[in-house]
């Protein structure tokens, strides 16, 4: 049975008790149910569209998420309540007829606050003291009623029909006849006898409770009633009208106010006539006094704070000289990723054979560790004077020199071993770009290579892990892994490295899970040692490799080529190529600009990793051809990465009992869905959703 979360947060509290506030940000909420939502929009849809100008019923927004409350005679003693400034929803009883009306209730909130009994279930309460909040107005009023005033004037005598509302009630529940307000032309409209209750209504309170405007139906807009009960959305009145002398907005002026059992209605004659009748924050007074003055509703989909996402990664090729470094290293922090891939280069930390700096690397590596980071080094390429020629270039084919190769390994491993702790050892042997244009390398002695750059890494740092050079993710990459194992460097590895580009057209069909997944997974298991995937992107431009062409198309194909490397099996990491573009191209891999500006790429690789914070990959959930719903779990939740390949589909997913569940869009944006028995619904489209289920 869940709870709201109680965080010490006076001055939160302060801001929302204010008078008709507008929504607020990342406390507020979508209605997180089809009946909830249904029920605001009838009355409050056209006011948040700026269709027509009234009162809010409920207020722009929820005030965080549903919740449960103990309710006895709901199913397992608990229902499902959400928070608005003006009210409370709930649903007593979830297995009845949704009658459009009496299935969502608003809570007799008033009655609650005013007496002191917090109701638990039909006929069972909670003694308290009432609410010694301020019913209208500013909440620092010194001097306006409470609800414990309130209490004092129920069984007050009533005027009779037509007569004019002239009494006044200070906060002791004085009260006092002030002729003067005749001037106002407020009357005693309908009185109202039942219950134990016999008091008036004021005329503009009738009047409002049953006007007529535009509404939101399902079916679309109508001009119907606001109320199709009049009492629906206040209840009956449990006190007269009173004219209060109220503070708002910091300026004093007379104010007529009405409690009825659900609200407060307030009339202020100086307003414009649209907002001249306004329901009081009810909901949020109830929530302060039912929880206490540090009440904050519960935050929908915080960003996570338990550390940052181990599963992914990014190429981080940002440098101190750059004019927007600082931009960058702020990026890095804030995507949340958990690891940062450095190329320490040879030819710029040995330019000749007796000459080290280190400079350049010190501040990338300090910049990477400050911000949370974990960076993992790759140990490449090679330099003129050790492949047989001179000069200090850069050489992308191997070292002739293993002697020197193995010392600058040492070294460098040695300089950074309090700071890096895995090292990847050269980049895509397979290709013939990074082997003196032999296409497949030579897996020979590249295994010689990854021996002596072994042996030199667990000399420097025994606990450090070494993982080969990351193959292409295809056939020629498979090979390349089951050759180097027949050299025997499975003892030379604690990591199988492999990279995970599929070709523009690798969505569009099986090639990638069905023939050549399995035969990279065949080797893994071979060696008998996990797999990272150190690098995975898309070219945002129109052109070249792997061109998503545009923002949004990146996005969604990073994030899919991403989660569906998950399936190889053994998958402890998947990195990003690359966090930005390099400075001479806007138009590439990065997920942030040349010039720091994020991409939508960011910010769904940003909410990926979000959500996949503290998570392990626990596997493919079938839901048919078409689908994928990828599973990831840890303590407490779980999330699904889901999406179709062909067309739209309505899935469903099991919530393993979790009472809310959060569908994330790759622009931060979420919805709120109330988990049903059997699960929730999710719609699965070409672009991903991040499904969260949680306590």
């Amino acid at each position: 049975m869940g709870a709201i979360k109680k965080i010490v947060m006076p001055l939160l509290i302060v801001a929302l008790l204010a008078v008709n506030t507008p929504g607020r940000g990342a406390l507020a909420a979508a209605p997180g149910t089809r009946a909830f939502a249904a029920t605001w929009e009838r009355t409050d849809k056209p006011v948040a569209d700026n269709v027509v100008a009234r009162t809010w019923m409920w207020g722009p927004e929820a005030v965080g998420i549903p919740i449960t409350e103990p309710y006895a005679e709901s199913p397992g003693g608990a229902r499902v309540v959400q928070y608005f400034d003006k009210s409370r929803m709930e649903i007593t009883h979830p297995n009845a007829i949704d009658d459009g009306m009496w299935y969502v209730t608003n809570g007799l909130l008033v009655v609650e606050m005013v007496s002191g009994r917090l109701q638990t279930g039909d006929n069972t309460f909670e003694q308290r003291s009432p609410a010694h909040v301020n019913v209208a107005g500013d909440h620092d009023d010194p001097t306006g009623p409470t609800y414990a005033t309130i209490g004092a004037l129920r069984g007050a005598p009533s005027i009779a029909t037509g007569a004019a509302v002239t009494r006044r009630v200070d906060r002791h529940g004085t009260i006092t006849d002030d002729p003067s307000m005749a001037r106002h032309n407020v009357v005693a409209a309908q009185r109202v006898q039942a219950h134990g209750i016999d008091h008036q209504v004021a005329s503009p309170f009738w009047a409002f409770m049953n006007s007529s405007g535009q509404i939101q139906m399902q079916h679309g807009a109508a001009f119907a009633r606001l109320f199709q009960n009049p009492f629906y959305a206040t209840g009956l009145p449990i006190t007269d009208a009173y004219w209060a002398w109220v503070k708002v907005g910091d300026v004093y002026r007379d104010v007529l106010l009405q409690c009825f059992e659900r609200r407060c209605l307030t009339y202020t004659p100086g307003h414009p006539p649209e907002w001249q009748v306004e329901a009081g924050n009810v909901g949020l007074h109830y929530a302060a006094w039912r929880y206490g003055p540090g009440w904050a509703p519960l935050s929908p989909t915080p960003r996570r704070t338990d550390g940052r996402a181990m599963l992914i990664g990014v190429s981080g090729n940002a440098f101190p000289w750059e004019a927007s470094f600082d931009s960058y290293a702020r990026l890095l922090r804030d995507s949340n990723v958990g690891h940062a891939r450095l190329e320490l280069h040879w030819h710029y930390i040995q330019p000749t054979p007796g000459e080290w700096r280190w400079s350049l690397y010190d501040d990338l590596v300090n910049q990477y560790v400050a911000q949370g980071l974990a960076p993992y080094g790759m140990l490449a390429y090679s330099v003129g004077w050790a492949s047989g020629g001179g000069g200090s270039n850069m050489v992308l084919g191997p070292p002739t020199d293993l002697d020197a190769w193995e010392n600058y390994v040492f070294q460098t491993v040695n300089r950074y071993k309090d700071r890096i702790h895995a090292w990847e050892v050269w980049n895509e042997p397979d290709v013939a770009m990074f082997w003196n244009g032999r296409d497949g390398g030579d897996p020979v002695y590249y295994a010689e290579m990854l021996r002596r750059a072994y042996s030199a890494v667990k000399r420097a740092d025994p606990s450090a892990i070494v993982l080969n050079g990351g193959v292409t993710g295809t056939a020629r990459g498979a090979n390349f892994l089951q050759r180097l194992l027949d050299q025997g460097a499975a003892g030379y590895l604690d990591v199988i490295g492999i990279h995970g580009y599929i070709s523009d057209d690798g969505f569009e069909h099986n090639i990638y899970p069905d023939l050549i997944w399995p035969l990279i997974s065949q080797a893994r298991e071979r060696a008998g040692k996990p797999l990272w995937v150190t690098e995975v992107g898309w070219n945002s431009g129109c052109s070249g490799n792997l061109a998503a062409c545009g923002e949004s198309e990146q996005a969604l194909r990073l994030i899919r080529n991403m989660t569906m490397l998950f399936t190889i099996g053994g998958v402890e990491m998947v990195s990003v190529f690359q966090f930005k573009d390099p400075g001479n191209n806007p138009h590439w891999f990065g997920v942030v600009t040349n010039n720091a500006q994020e991409r939508q790429a960011y910010t769904a690789l940003q909410t990926l990793a979000d959500r996949l914070t503290g998570l392990s990959y626990a596997g493919r959930v079938d839901r048919g051809a078409g689908v994928w719903a990828l599973k990831f779990t840890g303590p407490e939740r779980a999330v699904y990465v889901v999406w179709a390949t062909h067309g739209d589909r309505v899935v469903t997913l099991d919530t393993h009992g979790y009472p809310h569940a959060f569908v994330h869009q790759l622009d931060g944006s979420w919805s709120y869905q109330l988990p049903s028995a059997g699960g929730i619904e999710v719609l699965a489209t070409g672009t991903p959703r991040i499904v969260e289920v949680s306590n």
